[in-house]
């Protein structure tokens, strides 16, 4: 019997566990819960299996109110919704089909993730059944359905205002990210050139007679070439909480005079103006010769080499340090967005729910019926004749109490001054 009982229940269960890893990654964005525990991860243990279960009673008391809201409208109704609740249950006894939970096969700790399809699907379903029951329970109380409607039309109609929120805040976010990527593969790209470059200059240092013609460039150069290779490693939250990279953070663990710096690095740039130091002149990138003030009075052309164009990359990432890291700031905002907008869409499911009651109202002809009213009169008198009878009784016990009472005090006193009496007798 048990077993046929688990067999019955699993279906709902397996439901309520799809709709509660979409609620957690809910709740994970908005960082209301977690299955993060300090040293480990509980996903697929007792901690979703808690929430699932607590889904699968709401699941059921959804259910019941979904069956009890249509006793007013139709018999036939009531019990086509009975035998859909149903369904799942028996044909998991009758081993004809069982439901499986759609567990996410990656479950994003901390992120803005919305969760599976069949998750988001499970919730919004149970929002517009939900929404359907009370709306139904609500206009056979009130008698009236002529006050939802516009009330209905009211809110559904402002809520038509978010698709155009929504609309410009993604494009907002889309030009954000798109101005991100940018900044990302510019700044990435300039160290590249510069990690190449400043490892050819370290060689050059070592091996030929260029440290007596630029010493500080040489004293230099193995520290812009440490500090290039490290940056490159860097994750993005890492750079978002380094400094920005200037001449004097790349360089500031060496002894060197940094005007003195930039008259070397220049100088070695306009030698291969005119011939090629060995390997060392290359042509650069267009992105960074806009950086260049000497190509815009035409001291340059486009088709100049460069040795280390030290100083055209740092300007270039000083103008793209900005958007790179104000976007890494705004990162986690950006995602619970999505989180928002589900929130939003969850809601709307349920006014979904609200205005399919008021249209299976018009659907089945439905009268009003005094169902619910006769009920809840039923249970306010039950209510407060209990009130009644159990303040009766209170204040009858009470009474009885403080009778007893006082007489065990006389009692008391009495037996205290019997005592005195006595011990006056036995004195005299």
């Amino acid at each position: 019997m048990l077993q046929q009982l688990l067999l019955f229940l699993a279906p709902y269960f397996y439901l309520a566990r799809t709709g509660t890893y979409a609620l957690l990654q809910n709740l994970e964005a908005f960082d209301v819960s977690s299955v993060w525990f300090g040293p480990y991860f509980d996903i697929k243990g007792t901690y979703v299996s808690g929430f699932a279960v607590l889904y699968m009673i709401f699941i059921f008391f959804t259910a019941f109110l979904n069956v009890i809201s249509t006793i007013p409208i139709s018999k036939k109704l009531t019990l086509i919704t009975i035998s859909i609740w149903l369904i799942p249950g028996f044909l998991s006894v009758f081993n004809i089909y069982l439901i499986k939970p759609d567990n996410p096969e990656i479950y994003h700790v901390g992120t803005g993730s919305i969760g599976t399809i069949w998750g988001i699907i499970v919730n919004a379903l149970l929002c517009v059944i939900f929404g359907w029951s009370i709306t139904n329970i609500l206009i056979h109380i009130i008698k009236s359905d002529k006050k939802i409607k516009p009330i209905f039309d009211h809110v559904w109609y402002m809520i038509g205002l978010s698709a155009i929120i929504f609309y410009v805040v993604d494009l907002d976010i889309k030009n954000k990210k798109d101005s991100y990527i940018e900044a990302k593969n510019y700044i990435e790209h300039s160290f590249s050139l510069i990690t190449q470059q400043s490892k050819i200059l370290n060689s050059e240092c070592i091996n030929t007679k260029i440290y007596e013609t630029y010493p500080n460039l040489c004293n230099s150069i193995y520290d812009i070439y440490s500090y290039s290779i490290t940056y490159l490693t860097k994750s993005d939250t890492d750079r978002e909480y380094s400094k920005k990279p200037t001449i004097m953070e790349i360089s500031k663990y060496s002894n060197v005079n940094l005007d003195s710096l930039k008259i070397e690095v220049a100088d070695l740039n306009d030698r291969c103006k005119k011939s090629k130091i060995n390997d060392l002149c290359i042509p650069i990138d267009w992105k960074f010769m806009q950086y260049d003030s000497d190509l815009a009075i035409g001291n340059r052309s486009i088709l100049d080499l460069y040795a280390f164009p030290l100083y055209l990359i740092l300007k270039g990432i000083d103008h793209e340090w900005k958007p790179y890291v104000r976007y890494l700031e705004k990162e986690n905002e950006y995602e619970k967005i999505k989180n928002i907008r589900w929130v939003l869409y969850i809601f709307i499911s349920t006014l979904v729910g609200v205005k399919l009651a008021t249209s299976t109202r018009d659907l089945f002809s439905a009268a009003y019926k005094p169902t619910f009213r006769i009920h809840l009169k039923s249970f306010y008198y039950i209510f407060f004749r209990t009130l009644v009878l159990l303040k009766n009784v209170s204040l009858n016990l009470y009474s009885f109490l403080a009778e007893k009472f006082f007489k065990l005090i006389n009692k008391i006193i009495n037996f205290q001054s019997s005592l005195r009496k006595k011990s006056k007798n036995e004195d005299a």
